[in-house]
């Protein structure tokens, strides 16, 4: 829009000069010349759609050939580059309401990814050179399937896939899209109509098909907050809520990477206990607590100690005694991802500390980033031609 704006403020800062001037008719020639040319470019479009068959005339598919790129960047770096090519031929089981339906073969072909290698599912790539065979790739314009849960869901203009998963070290489910034991067969939505929860949208322009995605996100950088040190803390034992006076009450996101932080004194040597408890049912999550000793190094952790007085729908709250010495200390909580009930974004917590003498805290950061940002970016392409006898 910036761009457009200071465009059109050129376009009349050059006519200012002529404001008086009188504007005449073009020419008949020029008229003439300028449809000739409107017409030259229809044509060339009208040609351009005529090259291009109807899927209905191109007769029976025999074959497909494809490549699938995968690359991520993070912070403007290449982090990771794949590239599988696919080979498939008829495929001679049955495929319902199938437009196509081809046995597949992918081989990775590149693999650019630095300083590391990186990791992406064999499935999403097509890979049959690892833990993956038997695939097949095909296309329904309707398709129906029933999720682990039992549940129907049902995708228009659906590519999917089905594989087999061999075992690979031992274990089933190779490359997290796998199946989940010998014999078993999973499949998987590659492109619906929508694309969403899935890798894009299919199309297909006479012989030629693509699907992809690019997305963008952010991944979690360095810790801001809670330095490990020499990685030398402490564990909790407890097994009920240590009580106390409470400190207060406060709210944190479930998404899990923010932190309240509450700070308190201690003025002499002694046991100390720090309990965080859920306040409603209704907000209930699954909290996490560390204490941060005077050296800013985590010296406690602790997440599941006891249930909950508002059980969160999983896992337990946190507490812990320990004999803390002289200096500021700072109890952090945080929330286990996702552990909130759905719909809620945010559940509720009171903190309580609990000591020989009484020692008061203050929250001093509330939902505060646990991470640095890191821009990511996630593309992947594939593309590619049918045959057709």
């Amino acid at each position: 829009m910036r761009l457009t704006t200071l465009f059109l403020s050129m376009f009349c800062f050059a006519c200012e000069g002529d404001i008086g001037a009188e504007f005449s008719d073009p020419s008949d020639d020029e008229v003439t010349e300028a449809e000739a040319e409107a017409d030259a470019d229809a044509d060339a479009n009208a040609d351009a759609d005529d090259n291009i068959e109807p899927e209905e005339e191109l007769g029976n598919p025999i074959g497909i050939e494809l490549r699938l790129t995968y690359e991520t960047w993070e912070e403007g770096e290449l982090e990771c580059a794949k590239a599988v090519e696919v080979v498939g031929t008829p495929y001679t089981g049955d495929c319902e309401g199938c437009d196509f339906a081809f046995s597949v073969e992918g081989t990775l072909v590149e693999d650019n990814s630095a300083p590391y290698s990186c990791y992406v599912s064999d499935a999403l790539l097509m890979r049959t050179d690892g833990g993956l065979s038997d695939m097949v790739l095909a296309h329904a314009d309707v398709l129906e399937v029933v999720d682990a849960y039992g549940e129907v869901n049902t995708y228009t203009d659906a590519l999917f896939i089905q594989y087999m998963s061999e075992a690979v070290g031992g274990y089933y489910g190779y490359g997290y899209y796998g199946s989940y034991g010998e014999g078993e067969l999973t499949q998987r939505v590659l492109a619906h109509a929508d694309g969403e929860d899935t890798v894009g949208v299919f199309t297909q322009e006479g012989v030629e098909v693509e699907w992809g995605i690019e997305r963008e996100s952010s991944n979690n950088g360095e810790e801001i907050v809670l330095d490990w040190c020499d990685y030398s803390y402490g564990f909790s034992s407890a097994e009920s809520s240590l009580g106390g006076p409470r400190v207060g009450t406060s709210e944190m996101d479930c998404g899990g990477n923010k932190l309240d932080v509450w700070s308190f004194d201690v003025d002499e040597t002694q046991t100390v206990s720090v309990t965080v408890d859920t306040l409603a049912l209704d907000t209930a999550f699954d909290p996490r607590l560390y204490l941060v000793g005077p050296s800013e190094c985590v010296e406690y952790l602790t997440d599941d100690d006891f249930d909950c007085s508002y059980p969160p729908p999983r896992f337990q709250c946190p507490a812990i005694e320990a004999e803390l010495t002289p200096g500021t200390w700072n109890a952090v909580v945080s929330a286990f991802p996702k552990s909130c009930a759905d719909d809620i974004e945010a559940g509720s917590y009171e903190l309580l500390l609990n000591s020989s003498s009484r020692i008061r805290g203050a929250l001093i950061e509330d939902d505060i980033d646990r991470y640095e940002s890191l821009e990511y970016i996630e593309h992947l392409n594939a593309s590619g031609e049918l045959s057709y006898e």
